[in-house]
């Protein structure tokens, strides 16, 4: 059972976050400023003094009752609006973990870094449409009820990419970086999906989450085949040449979708579910000039 709140897992984030602030550049994370004059600041949480953090943030009033250094947080108009979008379809059941089980991690890990940078994190399941049920956090201290909002989510139902993308940039206005979380295996093709972000301008990067046994299956002779979002039943004679021919047809899918995204600025990770997660987190907030990228890799 998938646990959010495990010790290691936190003490994980915890690492994570220390690591992208001495890493990546960026404008002080948790004390953002605007660089426009006449653009509002709204106060949003505290969090205790580090090193290098701005001296004119701290509040005294804090110091002299506890004797301890806080800084206060703001967030701006130019607060990252990170979006999230999970896949729950049918195939993310699959594994042990499961792919949900994966993406929920890579989903709380990478809310728990852009909430601690100020940005405002929106939380999206999808399968065959976008769901009504959506998180949105722009503190920190609303972490562990996004824990909790990812701890709920349930894998059901045929996927459907296409309409849930344009679901999407109906319902969000606002352009930010969108991450999306799937093994991207939808009946349908992806690319007009991934097109209609890019094109309206939202920063799209694509994490692909494949189980080890999809990529090296073993099964030989006769087989029933479920399929796990239409419930089909399919019965198959697998021999050596027979996985050959999938394993050859699945590095077809990897890449043409690795290679469409190349071709349209769309950033790209292959994350195989034995992966430890946080070498995926660490891929994702790779700064380029203010912007969240993402790095190519498997």
């Amino acid at each position: 059972m998938l646990d959010l709140f495990d010790k290691n897992f936190l003490k994980t984030l915890r690492m994570l976050n220390l690591i992208t602030r001495k890493h990546f550049k960026r404008e002080r994370m948790g004390v953002r400023r605007t660089r426009h004059r006449g653009m509002s600041q709204e106060f949003s949480d505290y969090k205790e003094y580090d090193p290098g953090d701005d001296l004119r943030f701290l509040d005294w009033n804090i110091y002299g009752r506890l004797d301890r250094m806080f800084v206060k947080l703001f967030y701006s108009e130019e607060s990252l609006n990170i979006y999230i979008l999970v896949d729950t379809s049918g195939s993310m059941r699959f594994g042990s973990p499961s792919k949900l089980d994966y993406a929920r991690r890579i989903a709380a890990a990478a809310s728990y870094v852009g909430l601690t940078r100020q940005d405002r994190v929106h939380l999206v399941p999808f399968s065959s449409s976008l769901s009504s049920s959506v998180m949105h956090a722009v503190r920190p201290g609303q972490v562990l009820t996004l824990f909790r909002f990812l701890e709920g989510l349930k894998a059901s139902s045929a996927g459907d990419l296409k309409r849930s993308a344009e679901e999407f940039v109906l319902r969000y206005k606002r352009r930010g970086v969108v991450f999306l979380l799937s093994d991207f295996m939808f009946e349908k093709p992806v690319e007009e999906a991934l097109k209609l972000l890019e094109y309206m301008r939202y920063e799209v990067n694509c994490i692909q989450i494949i189980d080890p046994a999809e990529e090296d299956p073993r099964m030989a002779g006769l087989c029933h085949l479920i399929d796990s979002e239409t419930g089909s039943l399919k019965e198959i004679d697998i021999d050596a040449p027979t996985l050959a021919l999938y394993r050859d047809l699945l590095q077809e899918f990897f890449q043409g979708l690795e290679s469409f995204c190349a071709g349209n600025r769309i950033g790209y990770f292959r994350a195989v579910t034995s992966t430890p997660f946080e070498n995926v987190i660490l891929r994702l907030f790779r700064d380029r000039g203010g912007q969240v990228r993402l790095r190519g890799g498997h």
